[in-house]
């Protein structure tokens, strides 16, 4: 993979490389032009200096928003999967899909709509 990346990269394609481990991504910022260096984003999860903000809510075309809803429903199962109940996946679904349609929401909303009905009714 690494090998394919270099190439497209030599021969001025667009490359997105995802690497687990970081070592061959950080190889691969090697090869980039100078030319070329201001196209390169660069996310590194791990590092905790230069964090990124990442909203998986921002600007979802309404096509999709059952697909994120679904996804978010899915990591949350995976990190609680003892807590769950058929109401609970009703009720948390639904606060998504609602805050996905409101311009600016965060996951942040979702504690909001459960708790303050003033936050509730203008969304």
């Amino acid at each position: 993979m690494e090998n394919m990346a270099i190439q497209d990269i030599q021969e001025g394609k667009g490359v997105g490389f995802i690497d687990p481990h970081g070592e061959a991504a950080e190889k691969l910022l090697d090869f980039v032009p100078q030319s070329r260096i201001n196209e390169v984003v660069y996310f590194n999860p791990a590092d905790l200096d230069f964090p990124i903000a990442f909203n998986v809510m921002e600007k979802v075309d309404i096509a999709h928003r059952h697909l994120v809803a679904s996804g978010l429903m899915g990591v949350f199962k995976k990190i609680w999967p003892d807590v769950w109940s058929a109401r609970m996946e009703y009720i948390l679904n639904n606060c998504i899909l609602a805050l996905l349609e409101y311009p600016d929401s965060t996951l942040l909303g979702i504690n909001r709509m459960l708790a303050d009905s003033e936050y509730r009714k203008k969304i």
